[in-house]
């Protein structure tokens, strides 16, 4: 799935984009939680499909 790159501010370890400033939608974030992107690793095999979505969640909870 290719998606263009909406702004994010930069912060957190090795210049990661924060999520919560993100404008990504829950599918983008539970893509990049699931598979990694630049700084942040792969959490595919720590997390089930289920957990990676709560997590997905919790972070656009986090926008509010």
């Amino acid at each position: 799935r290719v998606v263009s790159r909406p702004k994010a501010v930069l912060a957190g370890v090795a210049g990661a984009a924060d999520l919560r400033l993100s404008e990504y939608d829950s599918v983008v974030i539970a893509d990049i939680i699931r598979d990694g992107r630049n700084a942040m690793p792969p959490f595919k095999s720590e997390l089930s499909p289920g957990e990676i979505k709560q997590v997905a969640s919790y972070v656009q909870a986090l926008r509010q």
